[in-house]
């Protein structure tokens, strides 16, 4: 599922031109957010929305 909605996200973002501003990351566990999946949100955020 997760890999079917980075696919239609993604294709949004290419038609934009902004292909390169998705990303999909997937870390084990449940609904929990580790910190190197914490730490890759904060660099996009960073990065993309500053």
């Amino acid at each position: 599922m997760e890999e079917e909605n980075h696919a239609a996200v993604s294709e949004v973002y290419r038609a934009l031109g902004a292909g390169d501003r998705v990303k999909y990351w997937w870390a084990a566990g449940d609904h929990d957010f580790p910190p190197v999946a914490r730490r890759a949100a904060v660099e996009w955020f960073r990065r993309w929305l500053r």
